[in-house]
Formats: structure tokens, sequence, C-alpha cells
């Protein structure tokens, strides 16, 4: 459902406790856009580039390493990261533990998800942004 609303230069932020699903929301959003590779957890690498079905490209970054910097290194970090570049380029960015560099990587947030614990084997997902109107049940 979320794949049908998101273009071009969309910004993803998802937010939860370790273990909530952020990288498994990615993985399954990427499969909704067609990609075919294995989705992986840039923890260590902070970003991965995927090519979607559609010839654009989906980049999944993961801002865990990068927190407890303060504002200015933050955006410095991030602008080394080309993630603004990439969306300016057209590219979907999903970005994990990036509440304190939405401004940094080009603001309007499309779409911000926040994934809650619920049990050992339930979570629950409380979606707002630009484009949650285009969310229905």
């Amino acid at each position: 459902m979320v794949a049908r609303v998101v273009v071009a230069g969309d910004l993803l932020i998802l937010s939860g406790d370790l273990g909530a699903g952020k990288t498994f929301f990615v993985r399954a959003f990427a499969r909704a856009l067609g990609v075919r590779e294995p989705v992986t957890s840039p923890t260590f690498t902070l970003v991965n580039e995927y090519g979607l079905a559609n010839g654009g490209v989906l980049v999944h970054a993961d801002l865990y390493r990068l927190l407890g910097t303060d504002g200015t290194s933050l955006r410095s970090e991030v602008d080394q990261l080309g993630l603004r570049s990439r969306r300016s380029d057209g590219a979907i960015v999903a970005a994990e533990w990036a509440e304190d560099a939405v401004d940094a990587l080009g603001g309007a947030v499309s779409l911000r998800v926040r994934l809650a614990i619920e049990g050992s084997h339930a979570r629950t997902a409380a979606v707002s942004g630009l484009r949650a109107n285009g969310l229905t049940r």
C-alpha cells in the first residue's frame, strides 16, 4: 500500500525501538517497488541503494551510528553521505533513526512511520506525513 503513494524524491522517516521492524518494513517496501536483490540492514554501511523496477532508485539509510552528534555535525555527516542530493536526483530515501536529520535530508517528510513493539510477534505502525492521506485500508 505504501509503495503506491510514494514518488521519486520522496522521504520516508522510520522510527521505533531496536527490533521494532524498521528494516523489515523497508524490505517489504522495496519488494513492493520491484527490488529483486536481497535488502539488508545498512547499520554498518550506513547507506544501501537498490534499483527499482521503474528505473528509479531506493536509498535505505540507517543513521543510528550518527546519533549523539551535535546538529552541525549531524548535518555535515548526512551531507557527506549524499542523501539530500540523491533525493534531489529523484531517489526515494527511506531513513532509519533520522528524526533529527530531516532538515539535512531536505525536509518535507512524505511518510513518517513510527513502529512500536506490542509483543514478541506483534508490531503497530502509526503513519503520518504529506502522503499519509493517500493510504487507505
